[in-house]
């Protein structure tokens, strides 16, 4: 976990031989085109820069601020220029950034999961964008500030919306369409969303039909034919008339159809789950509509008599042995940039799940001779992609290859890392339960320093270690000064803690009191129970939450009746319970003082309860030294407590005791703890971060300057008292 700092931070990232692992989920581009954006599912939002005169896909920066899977992806505006998106992931977070130097300008958390976004620019010049995801109908939010300014409700049938799609059917009037999981098609004008300006405004629709095609996962219209909306679905694709919402064409499919992009006034591209995407002519007779008219006459006839859709050209599917059609492995991207010649271009972007490659595509200009190509022939064009990359092969072509935190020829792979500052001391912990241990600083200087090479670094493996996978680590003083300095606790994939000894290396304990893989190890809040003031927290796969004590070297407290895993932990310090929710989302409430399960709460309860316990969390922060906190609030807490279960007794023991023990407090403060407090003034200079959404190999490397400088001043000051002391002495 990275810790918040306000100074100056310079990150450096050691990528290793390895590229990032990223699956993409999520793919768009902006800047007309040259720049392309891909969401993955560990969170990783990529982009990738594009040189179509030199014939690559580079990929120029990852950056990383969502924890769960890429939802949506989409420029903020609508002009070609935008050099600014919004990225939103599963868990409803949702982040502005800056394409120049790949920073967040704006972040905030949501009740909305975001599927699909599309941008808009109102008649009163200002733009916003149309969201549908996993909620009712439509929310419109804010480009820049990501508010919510309007929602477009239903009247009838709320459902949640699978796309939507922008028409003109004039110049006077915008309308938007969406299309329901239930199959209903609803219609919004926006003329009047244009004259309003109160951000708690909602807009229902103007109409609301239900349409033919059902599992709709797509729909476009397209101002080359106002009266044709492209319908995709997953057993077929359809043309249909917007005004009425009837069936023009309708296309069965063999093969799933994911996407679609209207491409001319009588011609559609559909992508299909097999990776091919495919160029069909339309029916001219079936289609209506002024601009048909007007190019082809009164009665359109169709070409070559055909009356139903033909294929006349194709790109290429990928040739993967493993792909499964039925996985939906394949996402496509239809778009248009504008080119030299001020003309629009059609551009398709293919992405392929399993490999990581990105297909780009230029849609062929003159189609009409495609089609007549066809005739003559009887068989379609087969097109090449006109740019394939893929990470893999980008980092292969590196050179010299990315730095690593550490190269062993060893086959285990790094699990987990940990660096602790005091002692200057970077610990690897692998995939066969070894741990190794170096100098931070030696293993910097090899990986960044010419003239410095794998052989100068000195590592040592700990003994007696863990039989299986090292899955985290803690350093408890990093957390809270009440801790041992020495101490370092691992976790593992064979069901146990140990606790070390930084200083020397040894093993000094092992806990083994969980039935499953410790997933994480956390330091209880400085103003919890007296009795887990010197314990750690460890969550294990077996939904378990154990509290091992360091001084007593055993198992203080275990909650084991949790049937879903834990996914986050609160404390109820008033109350003396701790509260652990699961990944279903019920909350489980226990006593701190006799170890008992107190109660079970599920439903909204649950959310009430978690609301409630971060007041409880802030009871007597805010204090700078946290030692003062430990003999005041601490106090506090217990009086409190004492009060509400009405224990006089408790409360004459804790005022006696309380007055026998404020001398001796404000003695042992300055003594005892003064090396830990000392230790805490200054921050340290380094941190050091492993980044497994990436890599194993991948660590994120932070100077903090502001420190650095401290510390330099620092030296210099020891080092000129120490020159005065030695001047005085020369007889």
């Amino acid at each position: 976990m990275i810790s918040e700092k306000s100074g100056l931070v310079v990150p450096v990232v050691l990528w290793g031989p390895k590229p990032p692992r990223s699956r993409i989920k999520q793919i768009s581009s902006i800047r007309n085109g040259k720049i392309i954006l891909t969401g993955s599912e560990d969170g990783i939002v990529m982009q990738w820069m594009v040189d179509e005169s030199l014939g690559w896909i580079q990929p120029q920066m990852a950056m990383l601020a969502h924890k769960t899977c890429i939802s949506c992806i989409s420029p903020n505006s609508t002009t070609v220029s935008a050099s600014k998106f919004i990225s939103c992931s599963e868990d409803g977070h949702i982040c502005l950034w800056d394409s120049a130097d790949g920073r967040i300008i704006d972040s905030m958390r949501t009740n909305y999961v975001h599927r699909k976004m599309k941008p808009y620019a109102c008649k009163n010049l200002h733009e916003i964008l149309f969201c549908v995801g996993d909620y009712t109908d439509v929310v419109a939010i804010h480009p820049h500030d990501l508010n919510v300014l309007y929602t477009l409700n239903s009247r009838a049938e709320p459902d949640w919306l699978n796309s939507i799609t922008l028409v003109k059917p004039n110049d006077k009037i915008d309308v938007l369409i969406g299309v329901s999981l239930s199959g209903v098609a609803k219609l919004w004008s926006l003329n009047e969303l244009n004259m309003k300006d109160n951000t708690t405004n909602i807009l229902f629709e103007e109409e609301s039909k239900f349409i033919a095609p059902r599992n709709v996962h797509s729909i476009t219209c397209s101002e080359k034919n106002v009266r044709m909306m492209l319908v995709v679905c997953a057993n077929s694709w359809q043309v249909i008339d917007p005004s009425t919402l009837g069936q023009l064409v309708v296309s069965e499919c063999a093969i799933e159809a994911l996407e679609g992009m209207i491409v001319d006034i009588d011609k559609v591209a559909i992508g299909f789950a097999d990776s091919t995407i495919v160029l069909f002519q339309l029916p001219r007779s079936k289609l209506v509509g002024r601009q048909i008219r007007e190019r082809f006459g009164e009665k359109p006839s169709n070409i070559a008599g055909i009356e139903q859709p033909f294929v006349f050209a194709l790109l290429k599917s990928v040739a993967s042995p493993n792909l499964q059609p039925l996985l939906n492995p394949v996402k496509f991207f239809f778009d248009s940039k504008l080119s030299s010649d001020k003309t629009h271009r059609q551009i398709t972007y293919r992405l392929d799940e399993q490999s990581s490659s990105i297909s780009f595509w230029h849609v062929p200009k003159n189609l009409e001779l495609l089609v007549s190509e066809f005739v003559r022939t009887r068989r379609p064009i087969v097109y090449e992609p006109t740019i394939r990359q893929c990470l893999s092969d980008a980092w292969s072509r590196l050179s010299p290859t990315p730095p690593a935190i550490a190269n062993f020829e060893s086959g285990s792979t790094i699990q987990a890392t940990i660096y602790v500052s005091t002692q200057d001391k970077l610990f690897l912990g692998r995939s066969d339960g070894s741990i190794m241990t170096m100098s931070a600083c030696q293993v910097i200087m090899v990986a960044l320093l010419d003239g410095y090479n794998n052989e100068s670094t000195q590592f040592k493996i700990l003994p007696n270690g863990h039989s299986s996978s090292v899955t985290c680590f803690l350093y408890p003083f990093a957390e809270s000064n009440r801790y041992d300095p020495n101490l370092l606790l691992s976790g593992s994939a064979d069901f146990s803690v140990i606790v070390w000894n930084v200083t020397n290396d040894e093993r000094l304990h092992r806990f083994s009191s969980q039935g499953g893989t410790i997933t994480q190890l956390l330091v209880p809040p400085v103003n919890c129970n007296t009795k887990l003031l010197d314990c750690i927290c460890c969550i294990a796969a077996d939904n378990s939450a154990c509290f091992v004590s360091l001084k007593k070297l055993r198992c203080v407290l275990l909650a084991s009746r949790q049937q879903f895993p834990i996914v986050d932990i609160r404390w109820r310090p008033l109350s003396d319970q701790i509260l652990l929710k699961c990944e279903d989302d019920s909350v489980y409430v226990w006593n701190i003082e006799t170890g008992v399960l107190d109660q079970v709460i599920t439903g909204l309860a649950s959310d009430e309860i978690l609301m409630n316990s971060s007041t409880d969390e802030q009871l007597g922060f805010g204090s700078e030294d946290e030692n003062s906190f430990g003999t005041a609030s601490q106090t506090a807490v217990q009086m409190l407590r004492a009060l509400k279960q009405k224990d006089m007794a408790a409360m004459k023991k804790i005022i006696a005791g309380q007055h026998g023990t404020d001398k001796e407090n404000e003695d042992d403060s300055s003594t005892i703890n003064n090396n830990n407090t000392n230790l805490h003034l200054i921050s340290p200079p380094l941190e050091i971060v492993q980044m497994p959404t990436c890599s194993d190999t991948t660590h994120l490397i932070l100077f903090d300057v502001n420190a650095l400088i401290i510390v330099f001043l620092e030296q210099n000051r020891r080092n000129f008292g120490l020159f005065l002391l030695v001047w005085f002495r020369i007889p």
